[in-house]
């Protein structure tokens, strides 16, 4: 009993601080990031992403092969919104958060994503699946420099567990980063559909 009374309130701090981040992200203006980034692509200012999604835990490693893994470009708002998520939860203790909680820690993403759709930049949100042979890895080519966030989830019948990863990508250079049970952004349970 007491853990659902923890998780309850775990929740209701999430609900109250990531409300607040989602009104903030939507109202930021994304036009000098869109056009810092259609700068770097026209001077071939370009590098590339790369790394595994696997977990370590609870067993050996499992490998998620032919996965969707996302890359977004990642505005300072966002970003502050994915970090403070992130160091909720981790002071919570990893505590997986109801499902309320996770939706709305996870809003400021959904609606940047929407808004990238609406302003005619889709092509900024890229997928990959990690490979089907023995190492599930991801790469994603020709990425203007700059600031981009990493996307993954996996869903079970009883969690989902969520990466949303910040990456620095470099003129002519190969960004590693890896998606595991190390660089997990929250857990939370399984909503009822």
């Amino acid at each position: 009993m007491t853990r659902w009374v923890k998780a309850g309130v775990v929740g209701l701090a999430f609900l109250s601080a990531c409300g607040g981040l989602a009104g903030t992200a939507k109202k930021e203006d994304l036009s000098e990031l869109l056009r810092t980034l259609d700068e770097a692509k026209q001077k071939g200012k370009v590098g590339s992403v790369a790394g595994f999604l696997y977990l370590f835990l609870p067993g050996p490693p499992t490998a998620l092969r032919d996965w969707p893994v996302r890359m977004i470009p990642l505005s300072p708002t966002l970003e502050r919104a994915v970090t403070l998520s992130r160091e909720q939860f981790a002071r919570s203790g990893s505590m997986p958060l109801t499902a309320a909680a996770l939706e709305s820690a996870g809003q400021p993403i959904t609606d940047y994503v929407k808004r990238l759709e609406a302003t005619g930049h889709k092509e900024l949100i890229r997928r990959v699946n990690t490979e089907t042979g023995t190492d599930p890895k991801f790469t994603f080519q020709d990425v203007p420099q700059g600031r981009w966030l990493l996307l993954a989830e996996l869903p079970s019948k009883i969690s989902v567990l969520l990466w949303a990863v910040p990456v620095t990508v470099t003129e002519g250079q190969v960004t590693w980063q890896s998606l595991n049970d190390k660089s997990l952004w929250l857990e939370g349970v399984t909503p009822n559909r």
